[in-house]
This record gives C-alpha cells, sequence and structure tokens, in this order.
C-alpha cells in the first residue's frame, strides 16, 4: 500500500513538472506572460544587452549619413539631440509596458490595434523594417567583401558589381543557417563580436584623431549639404537621427519583458541604446567628413591602410552577421506569435528562408538602395513615430498603466479586446493620420519640407497627432460600444 502510494506521489510530482516545463516555455515564446521569478536581467544585465544591441555596423552607416548635411559640430549635436528623444519616446511606449507585465510585445499591442490588428502592425513595422536592414547589412557585407578582394588584388572595388552581390546572397543564406540553430549560436556571435566592435570604434576614432585635431575636425564642412539653409540641413540630419531613435520600436519591447521590473526596464535604454549607438555614429561621422567618404567599407581602407583596412573590413563584414542574426531571429518569434495556425505549422527553417527571399531581392535588383540607406531609414520614422505616439497614448492616459493580462492571452474571438472583427479601427486610423502627417511636414524620397519642419522635425508632430487623434477619439467612441476594455 505504501509502495503503491509512493508510486502516485511520484507520478503527481512528474505531472506537475512538466506542467511547470511547459508554462515556461509558453512563457519564453511570450503565449503567457513571464513571471518576476521567470526574468534575467537586472539593471547592469539589461545595459548591456542593449548596448550589444545597439553597438552594431549600422550605426557607422548612420554616422556617414548625418556627415552629407551638416559637419562635425552640428552633425554631434544632432546625434545626440535626435537619438534621445527618439529612444525615451520609443522606451516609454514598449519597455514600460513589456516590462511590468513581462507580456510580449505584439501580443500587447491587441489592447492598441486589437487581435488581428496587431498583425498588421507586425507586418508594416517588422516584417517590411527587417527585410529592408537585412538587404542593407547584406550589401554592407558585400562591399566589404569586394573591398577585401579589391585591396588584396590591388584593383579599384566595384560596390555594386558582381562579387558584392555574391557575397551578400552569401551573407543571408549564413545568417539564415546560423538563426536556424536556434538562439544558442546568436548568443556566441554577440559575445564575441559586440566588445570586439567597441574596440574598433575606439581604434578608428584613435586613428582619426592621430591624423586630425579636434579643432580641425569641428571646423569641416558637410560633404554633400542638398539646402543652401544651414538650419534646414541640420533639421535633416536632427530628423535622421529620430528616425535611428525610433527604429528600434519593433525590438526592445521583447528584450525588456526578460527584466526585472518596470524601471529597470526602461533606464538603461538610455544607457544602453542611446550611448552605444551614439558613440557608433559619431565615429563614423568623423571619419566620414574627415575622409570625404560616408561609406564605411571605403572610409576604413582610407583611414587604417590596407593591411589593417583589411582586417577592419573582415571584421565588419562578420560583424554584420551578428546584426542580420538578431533581427532576423526576434522577428521570426515575433511571426509565429501573431500569425494564423498555418504560419505556426511551417517548419522553423522553412519560414526563416521564406522570410529572406524578399532580401535577397533587394540584393540582386536594387542594390542602389544602400547609397540611399538614410532615405529607408528615414520612411520607417513616419510609421515607428506615430506608433510611439499610440502606444503613450493609450497606455499612460487610457488605461492608466493597467491591462488585463487573462483577456490578451485567452481566446480573442469574443475577448474585450476584440473591438471590431479583431481591429480597432481608431487605433489603424491614428496610425494613419500620424503617417501622413509625416509625409506632409517632411517626404524622406524628396527632401521637400513645410516650413514648420524647420522648428519641429517631422518624427515629433507624427508623434503628437497619432497619439491625440487616438485619444480623442477612443474617449469620444470606444467606451460607448464597450471596445478595449478601457477604463
Amino acid at each position: 500500500m505504501t509502495d503503491h502510494v509512493a508510486l502516485e506521489h511520484l507520478s503527481t510530482l512528474k505531472t506537475e513538472q512538466e506542467e511547470a516545463a511547459r508554462n515556461r516555455a509558453a512563457a519564453e515564446r511570450g503565449d503567457a506572460p513571464l513571471l518576476p521569478s521567470e526574468r534575467l536581467w537586472g539593471f547592469w544585465e539589461f545595459t548591456y544587452a542593449n548596448s550589444a544591441l545597439a553597438i552594431a555596423t549600422w550605426a557607422f552607416l548612420i554616422g556617414g549619413s548625418v556627415g552629407l548635411f551638416v559637419g562635425p559640430k552640428e552633425g554631434i549635436a544632432a546625434i545626440i539631440i535626435g537619438n534621445i528623444v527618439g529612444v525615451v519616446l520609443t522606451a516609454l511606449a514598449t519597455t514600460t509596458m513589456t516590462g511590468r507585465y513581462g507580456v510580449e510585445q505584439f501580443v500587447a499591442l491587441r489592447s492598441q490595434f486589437g487581435y488581428n490588428g496587431s498583425r498588421v502592425v507586425y507586418v508594416l513595422a517588422v516584417v517590411i523594417l527587417t527585410m529592408g536592414w537585412l538587404a542593407v547589412l547584406a550589401m554592407m557585407f558585400g562591399r566589404s567583401i569586394d573591398g577585401l578582394m579589391a585591396l588584396s588584388a590591388g584593383e579599384a572595388a566595384n560596390p555594386t558589381g558582381a562579387k558584392m552581390i555574391i557575397a551578400a546572397i552569401g551573407a543571408i543564406l549564413l545568417t539564415w543557417f546560423i538563426v536556424a540553430k536556434g538562439p544558442t549560436s546568436i548568443k556566441f556571435f554577440n559575445m564575441v563580436v559586440s566588445p570586439a566592435l567597441v574596440l574598433l570604434m575606439v581604434a578608428m576614432l584613435y586613428l582619426i584623431l592621430s591624423h586630425h585635431s579636434i579643432g580641425e575636425l569641428l571646423a569641416l564642412p558637410a560633404l554633400a549639404p542638398p539646402f543652401e539653409d544651414k538650419t534646414l540641413n541640420f533639421i535633416v540630419a536632427v530628423e535622421v537621427n529620430l528616425a535611428a531613435g525610433f527604429s528600434w520600436w519593433p525590438y526592445i519591447g521583447n528584450l525588456a519583458r526578460l527584466t526585472k521590473n518596470e524601471r529597470t526596464a526602461f533606464w538603461p535604454n538610455v544607457l544602453g541604446i542611446f550611448g552605444a549607438a551614439a558613440l557608433g555614429e559619431i565615429v563614423g561621422l568623423l571619419a566620414a567628413v574627415a575622409l570625404g567618404e560616408s561609406d564605411p567599407t571605403i572610409w576604413m581602407t582610407k583611414i587604417a591602410g590596407p593591411m589593417i583596412g583589411i582586417v577592419a573590413l573582415l571584421f565588419v563584414a562578420f560583424a554584420n552577421m551578428t546584426s542580420m542574426a538578431n533581427i532576423l531571429y526576434t522577428s521570426i518569434v515575433g511571426l509565429r506569435q501573431v500569425g494564423t495556425a498555418s504560419v505556426r505549422a511551417i517548419s522553423w527553417g522553412a519560414i526563416l528562408f521564406l522570410f529572406c527571399l524578399i532580401p535577397f531581392g533587394l540584393v540582386v535588383f536594387h542594390p542602389q538602395m544602400y547609397d540611399g540607406f538614410f532615405i529607408f531609414l528615414v520612411w520607417t520614422s513616419a510609421l515607428n513615430s506615430a506608433l510611439a505616439g499610440i502606444g503613450i497614448a493609450d497606455y499612460f492616459f487610457l488605461r492608466g498603466q493597467k491591462l488585463d493580462m487573462r483577456s490578451l492571452h485567452g481566446p480573442q474571438e469574443n475577448g474585450p479586446y476584440r473591438f471590431w472583427a479583431g481591429f480597432n479601427p481608431i487605433g489603424l486610423f491614428a496610425l494613419a493620420v500620424g503617417f501622413i502627417v509625416y509625409v506632409a511636414v517632411f517626404n524622406p524620397q524628396t527632401l521637400a519640407s513645410l516650413p514648420a519642419f524647420k522648428y519641429l522635425t517631422a518624427s515629433v508632430p507624427s508623434c503628437l497627432a497619432a497619439g491625440a487623434t487616438h485619444y480623442v477619439l477612443t474617449r469620444l467612441f470606444a467606451r460607448g460600444r464597450g471596445w478595449g476594455q478601457y477604463p
């Protein structure tokens, strides 16, 4: 009898352990909120994780783009102003919410856009953005390899030639292979590449200062200012950096759900994301104006000489792999969360490969995208700045920082976040308003702008317009229809 009781006890214990394991797996995938005891990061751990994400080769590209519009003195100011505003608004809209509740970012967005509306936002803000980033970083990899081969052979580089395209396609395929192996391989790349990138930035800054004094650098002019009006050129540079700050919107929310509490979720973004990205951009800016070339795959060989240049280019090429692997992994994790049952049924490797098809096409058929990189970056802010405004208005001013976890994670068809057929027309309309305001104030494609752009930028009016529209229309219409469980 005693043995029978013991066996029943062991069986019950095993069942409880299996249930706990299933719950942990569901929380890690975002199917359930993470409990405080399940979260990994305190203040400094999250600061390091953010810094590792932000110290990326795209910072060199953004800094070089700033050098097209303004010289170093104005450029450093634009980098600091634009990034701090963009990062703070983005963190308020995303990390405070996911850090408090441990909820997956796009699950939380059901409270703002509905369960189907959050899928629309995912496609617009994550899929399109990530595909563009993958293509740009792959082309940077390809240009680095082309530059390496040209330096070794003593020939001129061909940034849009066949070698670049083949290497860029290889970079995407290698990224697919790394991510298909899972997060362990990505963690290894992060641990090695991120500290090495800091050393590379310090080395490049030393080489720049060894050839130019700080006074000489600050007096250098912009590479290709598009306007005679210096104030307008400066505001465009600020807008590029606002776009860089807002470009973190799709990613940092899900990082913050791993933090211990709300405060830990927010403040490390200021130290990590802002600080690390600004450092890389300033190095890219100074190198660009000092050497007359905004492309880091070119100025690195000029500043460092052939031998060191080869090492730097080789490192930059493979450092891009880390950035590509990070954004591809987080995007596919989110896609499986917001996707339908048929999407989730696709194998991990297959869905990764399908996601890479459009970046393949951009590399092959539109390699000129790399030279107009800042245009792509600024277009993303037309969407992300509006999303940040809606997030702040909804979470802080309409909901008082209160979300219903049962309703967010339970059946959605008849739940309080159903809105209208799974879409919140108010949230989606506010998003469209923010986007239209942005393009009306400043057109990223032509750089045409209204007079107000010189004083307000375009991202800030877009953020305010989207947030105000969402707030007013929700107060007027959503409560009366019982939409969204607003208090």
